[in-house]
């Protein structure tokens, strides 16, 4: 409580006055976005990987196609390119050093943060922090579509995938049934077919005795 706003640590005494220096700093807001800026490019890798579709071979993807996915990229990538206006002066990615290339990866100039930073610090803060209009609210709300545990993107396709094998199991369970009735069948069919040749079998035995027999007789 010396400073409103402040945390001060005491980390000893001393008999001397202490000087203590207070500054604002972009560090934080650097380094989280750093981390920000390559997880999001290994995203894109992962996407990229199982997207790809090659002309050559006809090979592709697992993905390849997908709605779930496309639609995942077109969000990422309105999230990251877009505007976000009623935020202050600071209104996109691009002001604090976040730009896309042409493949969709992300680049970091920390330089450029650091210069919005020193201008205005107090916009580059509403910028990311604003509880309505700010970056980090618009990008929870577009993860939380994505693949957020109730009603996203991706969990609503797990689940209809994961129906779908429930269903594929069931009608196999249901056709190896049907396998395991017609094969009990035709063992019965081929096992009464065989009794029946056995005795077909003797009664031309029988026949082929009583020839014999007119056969001595002359």
């Amino acid at each position: 409580d010396v400073t409103a706003g402040l945390d001060i640590t005491l980390a000893g005494e001393s008999t001397d006055p202490v000087t203590v220096n207070v500054a604002n700093t972009s560090s934080s807001i650097s380094s989280q976005l750093q981390l920000f800026v390559d997880q999001y490019n290994k995203v894109r890798d992962k996407i990229d990987k199982l997207t790809f579709f090659n002309e050559s071979d006809q090979t592709k993807g697992l993905l390849f196609g997908s709605s779930e996915t496309l639609r995942m990229e077109s969000d990422l990538s309105r999230l990251v390119t877009g505007r976000f206006y009623g935020v202050g002066k600071v209104q996109s990615l691009a002001q604090v050093g976040v730009n896309v290339d042409k493949d969709g990866k992300l680049s970091f100039d920390k330089s450029k943060l650091e210069s919005a930073y020193q201008d205005d610090p107090a916009a580059v803060q509403k910028f990311f922090s604003d509880d309505k209009l700010g970056f980090g609210v618009k990008a929870n709300a577009a993860m939380e579509t994505l693949v957020g545990l109730n009603n996203s993107v991706l969990v609503n396709r797990s689940s209809t995938l994961n129906n779908q094998v429930e269903d594929i199991a069931k009608r196999i369970e249901a056709l190896n049934g049907r396998l395991d009735r017609s094969r009990e069948r035709m063992t019965n069919d081929f096992y009464n077919m065989e009794l029946a040749i056995n005795k077909i079998k003797a009664n031309l035995s029988s026949i082929g005795q009583i020839q014999n027999l007119f056969t001595t007789s002359k």
